[in-house]
């Protein structure tokens, strides 16, 4: 989104993309965001590990994620969303 923004505010724009597939994790996310142990995981009953999500997080870069920032994300993503 901010490369559009400043693309169409007249700047020159170069996007690159960390991932083998374009659009990141927005191309897979179905408009939803990436979380575990929400709140309506637990009204759901859907349970997950922040482990499974790290791990999930890794292998969706192909080799290209650093552990330690995947394990942080997969932590505190339940509390963010």
């Amino acid at each position: 989104m901010a490369a559009i923004e400043a693309a169409g505010a007249g700047a020159k724009v170069l996007l690159l993309q960390a991932t083998p597939d374009l659009g990141g994790n927005s191309r897979i996310s179905s408009a939803w965001i990436r979380s575990v142990n929400t709140r309506w995981h637990k009204e759901l009953g859907i349970q997950d590990t922040t482990e499974a999500y790290a791990k999930d997080i890794i292998d969706f870069g192909g080799g290209t994620r650093d552990e330690k920032k995947a394990k942080v994300i997969a932590e505190v993503s339940g509390r963010f969303v």
